[in-house]
Parts: C-alpha cells; sequence; structure tokens
C-alpha cells in the first residue's frame, strides 16, 4: 500500500529543524518575525535567527572621563597655586636704588585711601621731579609732579561751594614709556598727604577750572598732562606731599616745601 505524502499545509506551518532546508511555509501561520528552534518567520520562509548582540556597557567610559577630569581639575590648581605663590614680594628697606622709586600698583575703584608709605617705602623727593615708575602689571612710566596752586576757584556756580579757600590744584605729566598693552592714566592714582597725615582724594568731576587731567588711554611712547583737582584748604598746602598709587600701594611721594 502506498502511503500518501504528508499534508504540504500540516508540514510547512512547523519550523524546520536545525538541519532541515530553509521551506516556504503558509502566509498567516506565524507572524512575521516569530522564532521557533532556532529560526526566524520573515514572511515567506523561515531563516537561521541569531539573536542581536548584547548592548555594551558605557561605564568604562564614565569611568575614563571622570578620570580625565580628575587630572585636569589637580592640573588648574596646581597652575592657580604657581600663579599666586609667584607675585613679587614688596621691596625691602634698603633697596631703593638713587634716582629710582620701588614698583607698586595702581588702586581699585572703591579701595580705602593709600596712607603715607611705611618706613622702607617709596622714596620722596621734590616736587619737579621726574620719577621712573614700573607698576605691577609691568608697564614703564615716567611721572613728574610740578606746581601747586591754592585758592583755585571754579568757574561753574554749581561746584563753587568751597567759599574763599576754593581748590589746591597740582600739575602732573605722566609719560607712557613701554609695557604691554595700553595704560589707563587717570586723576584717581594721585592723592594729596597734608603736613598732618590727613589724605584728601582728587576731586574727577569739578567743572569750571581749565586744564584738568583727563582720564585717557595711552599707547606706548603717548603722554598727557594737566591739572589735579583737591577739596582741601590752603593750609594743607605747606609741607604736603602728593602720592601715586597703584593697586592701593604707595608708589611714589613728591614733596612741597
Amino acid at each position: 500500500m502506498t502511503q500518501s505524502p504528508p499534508n504540504p499545509r500540516i508540514a510547512m506551518t512547523l519550523p524546520p529543524l536545525p538541519n532541515d532546508p530553509i521551506v516556504p511555509a503558509p502566509q498567516n501561520s506565524y507572524p512575521v518575525g516569530a522564532v521557533v528552534n532556532g529560526f526566524q518567520w520573515d514572511g515567506t520562509a523561515w531563516r537561521p535567527f541569531a539573536p542581536p548582540p548584547p548592548k555594551r556597557s558605557n561605564s568604562a567610559l564614565w569611568i575614563t572621563l571622570g578620570v580625565v577630569g580628575a587630572v585636569m581639575l589637580i592640573c588648574f590648581a596646581g597652575f592657580v597655586a604657581i600663579a599666586l605663590s609667584s607675585d613679587t614680594p614688596a621691596p625691602s628697606a634698603g633697596s631703593t636704588q638713587k634716582g629710582t622709586v620701588p614698583l607698586a600698583g595702581k588702586t581699585d575703584a572703591g579701595a580705602p585711601s593709600a596712607e603715607a608709605a611705611p618706613p622702607g617705602g617709596p622714596a620722596t623727593v621734590k616736587a619737579g621731579t621726574q620719577v621712573p615708575i614700573t607698576t605691577s602689571l609691568d608697564k614703564n612710566l615716567k611721572v613728574t609732579v610740578r606746581g601747586m596752586k591754592t585758592g583755585v576757584r571754579s568757574s561753574n556756580q554749581f561746584d563753587d561751594d568751597t567759599g574763599e579757600r576754593g581748590y589746591i590744584t597740582v600739575d602732573i605729566e605722566i609719560v607712557f614709556v613701554d609695557g604691554a598693552d595700553t595704560y589707563l592714566a587717570e586723576p584717581s592714582d594721585f592723592k594729596l598727604i597734608a603736613a598732618d597725615g590727613t589724605v584728601y582724594e582728587s576731586e574727577t568731576f569739578i567743572a569750571g577750572i581749565s586744564g584738568n587731567l583727563d582720564t585717557v588711554t595711552l599707547n606706548p611712547g603717548q603722554k598727557t598732562s594737566g591739572k589735579i583737582v583737591f577739596d582741601a584748604p590752603k593750609a594743607a598746602a605747606k609741607g604736603a606731599k602728593v602720592q601715586y598709587v597703584d593697586f592701593g600701594k604707595a608708589a611714589a611721594f613728591w614733596q612741597y616745601a
């Protein structure tokens, strides 16, 4: 008796075993993508199925980034420490050379008034002497403080409130010899110190007095000059000093008789 072949619909509804050939299966027997016995139905035939590779962990990447960040932070902290430790110390007593003034810096806006220099500080010269100064930003200047006048009146009625005593004015010249970038010359760099130690700030916004020293940016080789105004009594001029400051430290003194 001859055995009839199996029903092809039944035979092809099951996936082949690993060693069976790839055969078609009836449509809609299995959903596309179904996996059975290591084969996957693609809608037309069973294909050998290989599972996707496992996802790689990013933990190693994050660890590497963390180590690099920590090293960069340590290096930055080291650079900051080196920069802070390399600041130039204040000049010691006896270090002043004849005809020169120890270096100092420019005062910030709102900083306390600079007082007279302590022992061993900048030298005091006679008014009219040109003093070479190197600022803390390595800008080389030549500064001259010349004549002083008392009882100067302002032609502006709103600024002429000092009565008969008027203002004190001092003639200044600043030469920017050389240095990096530019130099900002401004009246607030100068102070008047009376013989009794009283410190007078410069009056930046006084109008009605001709020839005032304006705030100006100088390039190397340029200079500026003008008057600096102090709201001080006439008596403050006798034996007074004019002080140049840089970062709150005295850099030079000019003495008046």
